[in-house]
């Protein structure tokens, strides 16, 4: 147990230089989108992952990209939120909760669209991932209030209005997922648990 900690603290926050988990995933995802096919194979629909049990999607939908100013957005955010992210809580951490991110909305959000909730269609992104990881570290920040009016809480809902001003076509009800997932008591223990254990 030792060596893991230890080996978890050479991997996390000392480490001078652009973090080696935002280095893989922005990698992943760059991979993916010159991948001709990718698209199809791994974003995230209610028929794809449901009946066809295909549990991979739940996380792999985070790394593929239908169009560029996503796949910038995404990528931009990767590399300003990501490495800090990552710096703050480890490797390991970083990247074990940013596929709990993906897979957690991901899953209610597929949930939803099979009962009726939403209009079914294909989505992907890594954006939604980070709106679930911002929310959560919302729920950890001492300061009850920002610009004096605008409660903690509420920040990833005003976050999230600019970035539909930026992309108006992004799924908003897995964006909503994220949130509540990110906001609700279980991301942010484990946020805390995981960082703790690090």
């Amino acid at each position: 147990m030792h060596n893991l900690s230890l080996l978890c603290s050479r991997l996390g926050s000392n480490r001078p230089g652009f973090p080696l988990g935002t280095t893989c995933l922005l990698s992943v995802m760059l991979c993916t989108w010159l991948v001709k096919g990718a698209h199809d194979s791994v974003s995230l629909g209610p028929d794809a992952v449901l009946p066809g049990l295909q549990v991979y999607r739940l996380w792999s939908y985070a790394f593929c990209h239908r169009e560029m100013p996503s796949l910038l957005s995404s990528a931009a955010i990767m590399v300003v939120f990501g490495q800090w992210q990552e710096r703050r809580w480890g490797t390991v951490c970083f990247v074990a909760l940013s596929l709990i991110s993906s897979s957690i909305p991901g899953l209610l959000y597929s949930l939803l669209i099979y009962i009726g909730v939403g209009q079914p269609s294909p989505v992907c992104g890594y954006s939604a991932t980070h709106f679930a990881m911002f929310s959560a570290q919302c729920r950890h920040i001492k300061q009850r209030r920002v610009f004096q009016w605008v409660p903690v809480s509420a920040v990833p809902c005003l976050v999230l209005g600019v970035h539909f001003l930026v992309l108006p076509t992004s799924p908003v009800l897995l964006y909503l997922c994220a949130i509540c997932v990110g906001s609700s008591c279980i991301l942010s223990k484990l946020t805390l648990e995981l960082y703790c254990f690090v």
